[in-house]
């Protein structure tokens, strides 16, 4: 007893110490807040890097043109919208982009394998 107070729930008596389910919480508390830790690294090591200059290419669309002003716009136009999904320069295009995204490289990188890929494609509209 506790002087005049109740024993909280798991207390041992002459142990000293409670077992109680928060060893089982604050580990689960630990793990929740190492989890939150590493998706705050990861998120700040995942960047879309601006290009120093925009590039314009071609839509399927004729009436829209699209400008690409970083990697993410880049990836998005590579993915979605390219009209010759086996071209080699546009895979290597793809591959510049997600190295600049886990800062491996610099973005114009992948501005240049960008352009490269926009005019074996021929919808490059201007650089």
């Amino acid at each position: 007893m506790f002087l005049g107070r109740s024993e909280p729930a798991g207390y041992i008596q002459g142990a000293g110490f409670m077992l109680t389910d928060s060893i089982g919480s604050t580990s689960r508390r630990e793990r929740a807040s190492r989890e939150s830790r590493t998706d705050l690294r990861s998120t700040q090591a995942l960047r879309h890097r601006p290009f120093h200059k925009p590039v314009v290419i071609e839509r399927r669309r004729v009436d829209r043109d699209r400008v690409v002003v970083n990697t993410r716009v880049a990836l998005d136009a590579l993915l979605h919208e390219w009209p010759e999904m086996d071209c080699p320069q546009r895979m290597r295009a793809l591959k510049a982009c997600l190295a600049v995204i886990r800062g491996e490289r610099p973005p114009s990188s992948a501005r240049r394998a960008f352009v490269t890929a926009a005019r074996a494609a021929r919808i490059l509209r201007e650089e």
